[in-house]
């Protein structure tokens, strides 16, 4: 998703209306069931969603600067794209492998960026601040030994909760060793104990994270402000 917001943001989309914009979102707006195709959706309803908020579908139209970060799937290697085509970008960058169908593009099969790595630090200018969103948990969270009854739906729960608890420590490790390669900025994951599929909490996920990067950013600013004031 975080693509599809710096897409928005870098063509010129009004933060507040943004903000909006995205909390008004809900998962039929990216989502939709695709029996028989290379995943169980189909990846028409995000392209939908991204084309509506960028006016022109080209990254030589952005006002700021954009790299969207994907995956090539038989590679594994991190693919930035700068150029061209922002909705088949924007779209490959969320394609989470057998949700959605890879995305062919530049003689590639292309995945969702988060597959090479959490943050891509170093595709960032070696001249530039670099501020971090860090989504994942600190690995630290306990889930139950056994669900709390014996139905179907409770054994599929727990089913998923270890699923997603090993995709937390494997985003953990990698993020803290990709971390320490350079100094960041880091804006860590607020805890409001929300499914990652909760859509119907997006503002106040926009909200707690806009306060979170807030406390981390402004002593950064206030020392900027002293050096400058001091020379």
């Amino acid at each position: 998703m975080g693509s599809v917001i710096g897409a928005a943001y870098c063509s010129g989309v009004d933060p507040d209306e943004l903000r909006d914009i995205s909390a008004a979102w809900r998962q039929r707006d990216f989502f939709q069931f695709g029996l028989g195709s290379p995943g169980i959706g189909r990846i028409e309803r995000l392209r939908r969603t991204v084309a509506r908020l960028v006016p022109v579908d080209d990254f030589a139209t952005f006002q700021i600067p954009l790299t969207v970060v994907c995956t090539d799937l038989n590679t594994g290697e991190a693919v930035p794209i700068r150029a061209g085509s922002v909705v088949d970008a924007v779209s490959a960058s969320c394609s989470i492998a057998g949700v959605f169908p890879p995305v062919a593009l530049n003689g590639r099969m292309l995945v969702d960026g988060g597959y090479s790595g959490p943050f891509h630090v170093g595709l960032a200018p070696l001249d530039s601040q670099v501020v971090v969103f860090d989504p994942s948990p600190d690995a630290s969270r306990i889930i139950p030994r056994r669900s709390s009854g014996v139905s179907l739906f409770g054994g599929l729960q727990l089913a998923q909760a270890y699923f997603i608890k090993g995709i937390d420590i494997i985003m953990y490790r990698l993020g803290r060793a990709e971390l320490a390669q350079r100094p960041c900025i880091l804006v860590r994951a607020p805890n409001l104990g929300l499914s990652a599929l909760d859509f119907s909490a997006g503002a106040r996920v926009i909200d707690a994270y806009y306060a979170a990067a807030m406390q981390a950013i402004e002593p950064v600013l206030r020392f900027g402000e002293l050096s400058q004031a001091d020379s």
